[in-house]
């Protein structure tokens, strides 16, 4: 049995939940689960992300984000970082879930395409927005976006024994990833039509090692 205590805190000065235009978005989420509280687990989470919006002269936006979580203790497998929440090359999970095998890509040719789960996990990530429409009833906007990043996901072991076969820089579980698609503001919420899930199909990562 699982069952924790968990506190938040959120700042958020967008001017738009869906196509925000200026502002930002900070979030704090901290975890913990004790056997004496009745768990079978007992582990300590957080979870920090920022993000931040600017509008250009010419009304194209740009977006700037970092995320980082670490957690310690003995955590059942899908509270631990899941490789896919952070590369735009594999699916997210559903209900915390992961149904999707694939390895991650490993364009940097380092360990990364061993991991599937972490305790730690960093991403840093920018975006440019284009206006493509805007509207005032079902279709409030529809924007271009393509975005680019770097991220790592690791567990204890590969940062104090990373796997064999790996050398230099390779030895950190690190990689590029990218994203291109059309953000949709609408009257049912937002939705967002990517090409990096479909990019991901292609054979353009590493393999497991030298």
């Amino acid at each position: 049995m699982l069952s924790a205590l968990q506190a938040s805190f959120l700042h958020d000065t967008r001017d738009e939940p869906i196509l925000p235009t200026r502002g930002s978005y900070v979030s704090i989420v901290g975890s913990t689960a004790l056997a004496p509280f009745g768990s079978d687990y007992a582990y300590s989470k957080i979870q920090l992300r920022g993000s931040r919006w600017w509008t250009l002269p010419w009304n194209h936006v740009v977006r700037v984000e970092a995320t980082y979580g670490a957690m310690t203790g003995n955590a059942p497998f899908f509270e631990k970082f899941y490789i896919g929440d952070f590369t735009d090359f594999l699916p997210d999970r559903v209900l915390d879930l992961n149904f999707d095998r694939r390895t991650a890509p490993n364009f940097l040719k380092t360990d990364i395409v061993e991991v599937r789960y972490g305790d730690y996990a960093a991403k840093i990530q920018g975006e440019y927005r284009i206006p493509v429409y805007r509207g005032h009833r079902s279709i409030y906007g529809v924007d271009f976006f393509g975005a680019a990043g770097v991220y790592g996901v690791a567990t204890h072991r590969d940062l104090t024994s990373p796997a064999r076969g790996y050398t230099g820089l390779g030895r950190v579980p690190i990689d590029l990833t990218f994203n291109l698609g059309f953000r949709i503001d609408t009257s049912a919420g937002g939705f967002v039509f990517a090409f990096s899930n479909l990019l991901g199909l292609f054979p353009v990562r590493g393999g497991g090692g030298p």
